[in-house]
């Protein structure tokens, strides 16, 4: 059995859809929900769409192992693929493209929180560590790395729906002009990449270890440097203010 993330709780959900010959790529998705893990957990047993969630405090919860198929990537499912979905606060009923791409309801700024970040550096940590997967962005929808829902989604290259980061040559939806996981997230990737190579150094030279479970205490998780020098909240916020401007 592959190895499960040990920040998750192991919440096991749905039905087994059988190997997914991997895991191979990490994907993080945009979920339009306000809901806890718990509540994403009723979910998953209805549709098997994802591994794992992480909440709005960067609590997170695995459903699925991550050796399993989960319907999240289309043609990524059976390629390896990994499904992490993540709060953005939406209203599942009114919730347009625009909402996704500039923010609005529980979550106007339209980015991931803060402890959202630092989970999810975290855990592209953990896979680099412990499954193998580096902790870089993915350059192919078969690349063995980390990436985002939009690189799999090939028509935001003219659809006007956001920045163009497809990669292929794969698909990873059916709707092709789906901006997940939002514009805004979209430009907190690449600091999210950068911290997980700080966490996955400190973890690698034994001056820390990975994030707990349950919510994020941001002022204990960026302590954790590969130099050992402790990062102010103010230091992370900024790595993302061009995103929330």
């Amino acid at each position: 059995m592959t190895p499960r993330y040990p920040g998750a709780y192991w919440m096991s959900a749905g039905k087994d859809q059988g190997p997914n010959n991997g895991p191979t790529t990490v994907s993080f998705h945009g979920c339009i929900t306000n809901a806890g893990i718990e509540g994403v957990r009723s979910y998953v047993e209805q549709e098997n769409t994802l591994h794992g969630y992480v909440a709005k405090d960067g609590t997170a919860a695995q459903y699925k192992d991550f050796d399993r198929i989960a319907y999240g990537m289309l043609d990524g499912n059976e390629r390896g693929g990994v499904t992490w979905e993540t709060w953005d606060g939406l209203n599942v009923g009114t919730a347009t493209y625009d909402d996704v791409n500039r923010g609005a309801d529980a979550r106007p700024e339209g980015t991931w929180t803060d402890e959202e970040c630092e989970r999810i550096a975290d855990i592209i940590a953990w896979d680099a560590i412990v499954l193998g997967i580096p902790a870089r962005t993915v350059t192919s929808t078969r690349d063995r790395a980390h990436g985002m829902h939009g690189h799999g989604i090939p028509s935001r290259a003219t659809s006007g729906e956001g920045p163009n980061i497809y990669v292929g040559p794969d698909r990873w939806s059916k709707d092709n002009k789906k901006p997940c996981p939002g514009n805004k997230r979209i430009a907190q990737w690449p600091g999210i990449i950068r911290r997980s190579q700080v966490i996955e150094a400190a973890v690698r030279a034994g001056r820390c270890g990975f994030l707990p479970q349950g919510p994020v205490d941001l002022r204990a998780a960026l302590s954790r440097t590969a130099g050992g020098v402790q990062v102010d909240a103010a230091d992370w916020m900024r790595f993302f203010v061009a995103a929330m401007a």
